[in-house]
């Protein structure tokens, strides 16, 4: 991911992907969705006593979400001293149950207000969306759970995960303009619709049936699906980004320029500053191709930019480290606040930052420094200025840095 608005987890996706808040547009409901019923209410949920975060975005210094280790939505009102629990929960056996929380699948926040939860419960796929920033959640039928993703309150997408098929990841993806009360199919990995009729376009160019890691939207017709499919008995990795021009309905590869050499890539889906503007950030990890991957002793991080909303990318630069007696498994993360300005996690060996303020051209990096916790290791950053940010240790707890990244200390009192 660079920002991390939106994810994806669970059944497909371990990644996050995700993407800054969206500029909020004039949209108006149409008839059918007026006269939809009345959705439930439910209100903020309990305090979360220890939260064992994994991940955060902060949409301010005091506002918040973070997802725990179970896979369940939080939010802060508080800079992260205090997290709340979310009713991303199939309710459905009463308010005595209401709060043993499904695992969220997906999740998106388009703004400091609206957010959007994908669910699996127990009898039925939910989706939950927020207008107050977490307080109270409207409960909405879905058609089923994955990536969601908005350019408005009322208009947005929905990539469902329909599990694993003979090496294929069969996806549908669904769309609406009412917020997520009523959702349409567009497209799918298959050549008729799960609903019995066929697409003419879906036939031809229909979703790719590779593993999908994101999705983004930059208007009602421009979108990515961001997707990797390993190298495995001889076959070369397939291009990591498709891309559609009528709003989903049909799909073409966009290749990137692959470097020589590496193998098994994977990486992000576009990034654009502001969200409906057209420059745009991908990025790409992968590690030198090796008969025996595990065996591979460096890994590379590379960045592409686009000037013209995604129809050119360009090759900005690259970070290349070593790896500790081969092992791939080091923590990475990144988090940029605009086109030019981010910043990298890597840890293994030891756990540095790097910082760029040309969008990846280059770079300068620093050990990370937490003082009286010489001990601490960093698995997921985020920054919301170029001096404010926010960093999730091993250990689950919250730290902040308010110089860049340079100093870090703990956003709680008594975390270590």
């Amino acid at each position: 991911m660079i920002t991390r608005r939106g994810i994806g987890i669970g059944i497909v996706v371990v990644g996050i992907v995700l993407f800054g808040g969206r500029v909020v547009q004039k949209s108006f409901l149409t008839a059918a969705s007026r006269l939809a019923p009345r959705m439930p209410i439910i209100r903020q949920g309990p305090h979360a006593r220890h939260p064992f975060l994994q991940w955060v975005d902060m949409t301010s210094q005091q506002h918040g979400w973070a997802l725990n280790r179970s896979d369940r939505l939080l939010v802060t009102w508080n800079g992260g001293h205090t997290w709340y629990r979310t009713p991303a929960v199939d309710v459905a056996n009463g308010p005595s149950n209401a709060w043993n929380a499904t695992h969220i699948q997906g999740f998106y926040a388009l703004n400091k207000r609206d957010a959007w939860a994908s669910t699996a419960g127990r009898k039925q796929a939910a989706i939950y969306h927020t207008s107050t920033g977490g307080r109270t959640w409207t409960k909405l039928h879905a058609p089923g759970v994955g990536w969601v993703d908005f350019l408005t309150p009322h208009r947005g997408w929905l990539l469902t995960f329909e599990g694993v098929a003979m090496g294929n990841y069969p996806s549908h993806l669904y769309d609406t303009s009412d917020g997520g009360r009523q959702w349409h199919l567009v497209a799918s990995t298959f050549s008729n619709n799960p609903n019995g009729g066929a697409h003419r376009d879906a036939q031809e160019h229909p979703i790719p049936s590779t593993f999908k890691i994101g999705l983004t939207f930059q208007s009602v017709t421009r979108g990515w699906i961001a997707a990797e499919q390993p190298y495995y008995n001889g076959r070369i990795p397939s291009p990591l980004l498709y891309t559609t021009y009528n709003g989903g309905r049909s799909w073409s590869a966009m290749r990137l320029p692959r470097e020589p050499g590496v193998g098994s890539p994977s990486g992000s889906s576009p990034e654009f500053f502001p969200p409906i503007g057209h420059k745009g950030l991908v990025w790409l990890s992968s590690s030198p191709f090796t008969l025996s991957s595990h065996l591979a002793s460096t890994q590379q991080m590379v960045w592409y930019r686009t000037t013209d909303g995604g129809k050119r990318w360009y090759r900005m630069g690259q970070i290349v480290r070593a790896t500790v007696g081969g092992n791939g498994h080091s923590s990475k993360d990144v988090s940029f606040i605009s086109a030019s300005d981010g910043w990298m996690l890597w840890s293994d060996p030891g756990q540095h930052l790097w910082h760029t303020v040309n969008g990846g051209h280059t770079w300068t990096t620093w050990a990370i420094r937490a003082p009286d916790h010489p001990e601490v290791r960093f698995t997921g950053i985020n920054f919301i200025t170029a001096l404010r940010g926010w960093a999730i240790s091993v250990r689950g707890q919250l730290w902040a840095t308010i110089d860049g990244g340079k100093i870090w200390t703990p956003a709680v009192a008594g975390n270590s």
